[in-house]
């Protein structure tokens, strides 16, 4: 016996993409690097409040909030400006309200864009059935 037979597997389907798939998934891969982005910054505020005297803490802050920012152009005109705007605006404010408020603000951001991801993940995959059909 020299092991199993070797069974051949057909191609797989190409499916036709189209523009309105192609735009359905580079806003997928936004809003997951959006939500990435926000998740540093929560995670950067919360080690800054650790040790409020270690500039290093500050500078991975200023770092994390500066990538969150850069992400704004992508996002014009959706909901998701404003959850950026008050997310920059309420990390560089005082510790104080960085305190009272860290998880409230990054939480709600990313609860609404994992139920965006959700929706957008039911339109692919009803775009990917129709093209097979």
């Amino acid at each position: 016996m020299t092991g199993p037979a070797e069974v051949k597997t057909p191609a797989p389907v190409p499916v036709a993409s189209g523009t309105a798939l192609d735009q359905k998934m580079q806003y997928r891969k936004d809003l997951t690097e959006l939500k990435s982005k926000v998740n540093a910054v929560n995670t950067a505020l919360g080690i800054m409040l650790t040790d409020l005297t270690n500039a290093g803490f500050r500078k991975k802050r200023d770092d994390a909030v500066a990538a969150l920012n850069a992400l704004s152009p992508k996002f014009v005109n959706t909901a998701y400006t404003a959850h950026i705007e008050g997310l920059v605006k309420f990390a560089t404010g005082s510790e104080q309200s960085i305190k009272k408020k860290i998880h409230e603000l990054a939480t709600n951001t990313t609860r609404q864009i994992t139920k965006d991801l959700k929706t957008n993940m039911a339109e692919i995959k009803a775009l990917k059935k129709a093209a097979s059909q």
